[in-house]
């Protein structure tokens, strides 16, 4: 199979896309088909820290508040250095 490459999207234009819930939200699913509603995608932060705080995310039956970070590729967590970082605890 031949490596296909991805066009390189900004981490500022996900956060944009989280902030504003501008995809296909109806309905989203994890890969094992649970399905996702983020009752609300949090607050965008200026300071150090995650990407947006206080996030309300439901998963199946599970709902899940807290801060959210995103990348777009996931070993860019340990990359930036998050997993050493408190404020991401």
């Amino acid at each position: 199979m031949e490596h296909m490459a991805f066009p390189r999207i900004p981490e500022r234009f996900l956060r944009y896309v989280w902030q504003r819930q501008i995809f296909a939200s109806s309905p989203l699913r994890t890969p094992d088909g649970a399905r996702v509603v983020v009752r609300f995608p949090g607050a965008l932060n200026p300071d150090g820290g995650p990407d947006f705080t206080g996030a309300s995310i439901r998963i199946g039956h599970v709902l899940y508040r807290g801060d959210v970070e995103l990348h777009i590729r996931a070993s860019s967590w340990r990359a930036h250095g998050h997993s050493a970082d408190p404020h991401y605890n």
